[in-house]
């Protein structure tokens, strides 16, 4: 397989680090029987060497993410899927690829090429598949007549079996030749492992000694990709990785390769550092608004870092010290983010935060008139989350929620434990009260409760920070 040391290994490895992640649950390992390496996964791309041809691509700059690759047995045999502008997508494979694949892909329909896949064995095997059929050649006999059996129909012709899915679509395939394999439709799920290192593995993940071949539904659930190692000797090449759980930023998975031996991270195992959860109770804690000054992470391969594309707007969550954050990008995905990759948005609300101080000054220095609530809205109004918006429009809101409060005051250029505080006793119910006309105190009061309690949030934000 031709590297690519013609075009320069950091260039090639700043295009893949550009490349826009996939979806939450969404994985591929492309393993070779070399050096060479591609993996896709929420957190972005990662590759060890690629063809030459791939790196042409990648450099060009036109392609937007990697939806897929796979690597054949045989010297420059691969295939790769890209997505580009416009969701266009383009198959590409190496001259080595069987040539009875490379027709299969040529002649897949334009409206289904986004589905296709393809996974490659020893020998030359492989399946390619999209949401309807499937072809295989070379395959072990058990995963071929596993495939047959998620199918409406078949063919075989030799070693060739075609079908098509009655079953849900293949979501995800590996196989070894020592008899393990891992089958995954949209419906149903079967396997059968044939090593003590992925039993076991399997065990660690479920803490179940049940090694059936049909995986108890409840399991599969929560069961998101398998990859193994086709070309490894023993077949303990594997990773396990399990859905993410709704509101945490990492995903349990337990990983093995030559040598390194296993490597997992399990919730209630991994340090406190790899195990940071963000158990979501209604509207995240904001320290501050940031965007990010460039594309990356500070560390390329640091996946416990955010990945980063320049200029999109970043909530600050948490500060760690030594200038690292915990961030959260507005698709919802959290990690590490360093100080000098952020450019913080305080200036931004510098106005805005002295024509909210001229408002409240007015309103609490005027006894028992104030008869409409102030707007806050109309000041700051920059948090989407659909949580927030119940809350902003809700009869009793303001119109700001924690997220839009916290960039308001932070336009101050002070922000602290104390200006928070001091701000917040303002609005204590009882406290504002003083400053309402009798006849619309009660509305007013509760409003302006709800407003403390957003301080309150921002207090609690502080304190945990610190």
């Amino acid at each position: 397989m031709a590297p690519v040391t013609p075009f320069g290994g950091d260039a090639v490895s700043k295009a893949v680090a550009n490349l826009f992640p996939l979806g939450v649950d969404e994985y591929f390992i492309a393993f070779s029987p070399s050096d060479t390496q591609f993996c896709g996964t929420p957190g972005g791309c990662s590759a060890l060497r690629v063809p030459q041809q791939v790196a042409e691509q990648l450099l060009s700059g036109e392609v937007d993410r990697v939806t897929w690759a796979a690597f054949g047995s045989d010297p420059d045999s691969w295939f790769f899927l890209y997505e580009k502008s416009g969701r266009v997508f383009e198959a590409q494979y190496g001259q080595g690829t069987p040539l009875f694949l490379r027709g299969l892909v040529d002649q897949c329909n334009p409206e289904l090429l986004s589905s296709l896949r393809v996974q490659f064995g020893v020998s030359g095997s492989f399946v390619i598949w999209t949401n309807e059929t499937w072809v295989s050649s070379g395959i072990p006999k058990v995963v071929q007549m596993t495939l047959r059996s998620v199918s409406a129909n078949f063919q075989v012709f030799g070693q060739v079996c075609s079908g098509n899915f009655k079953m849900g679509a293949l979501e995800n395939l590996a196989w070894h030749r020592n008899g393990s394999f891992y089958i995954k439709t949209a419906l149903t799920y079967y396997f059968d492992f044939c090593t003590a290192a992925l039993k076991e593995a399997w065990d660690e993940l479920w803490q179940t000694p049940d090694h059936s071949k049909r995986i108890d539904q409840s399991w599969t659930d929560k069961t998101e990709y398998i990859a193994i190692d086709p070309y490894s000797a023993d077949g303990d090449t594997f990773v396990l990785i399990k859905k993410q759980r709704p509101g945490e930023f990492l995903v349990d998975f337990i990983l093995r390769f030559p040598l390194g031996g296993t490597t997992s991270r399990l919730k209630g195992v991994a340090s406190k550092e790899m195990t940071l959860t963000a158990h979501r109770q209604g509207p995240s804690k904001v320290l501050c608004w940031a965007t990010s000054k460039d594309t990356g992470r500070p560390h390329t391969h640091e996946l416990r870092e955010l990945k980063l594309y320049k200029g999109e707007k970043l909530k600050v969550l948490q500060e760690r010290g030594n200038n690292w954050y915990i961030i959260e990008n507005q698709r919802g995905y959290r990690g590490w983010g360093h100080g000098t990759w952020l450019n913080f948005q305080d200036q931004v609300h510098a106005q805005a935060f002295n024509d909210f101080k001229a408002v409240c000054r007015n309103i609490f220095s005027k006894p028992s008139t104030l008869e409409v609530f102030p707007n806050l809205s109309k000041f700051v109004n920059i948090c989407k989350e659909s949580g927030c918006q119940e809350l902003k429009q809700g009869e009793a809101g303001a119109g700001i929620c924690a997220h839009d409060l916290a960039a308001l005051l932070r336009g101050s250029g002070e922000y602290d434990h104390e200006l928070v505080k001091n701000h917040r006793n303002h609005w204590h119910p009882d406290k504002f009260a003083r400053f309402c006309h009798p006849a619309a105190r009660e509305g007013l009061k509760e409003k302006a409760g709800n407003v403390f309690k957003l301080f309150s949030v921002l207090l609690d934000a502080e304190n945990t920070s610190k």
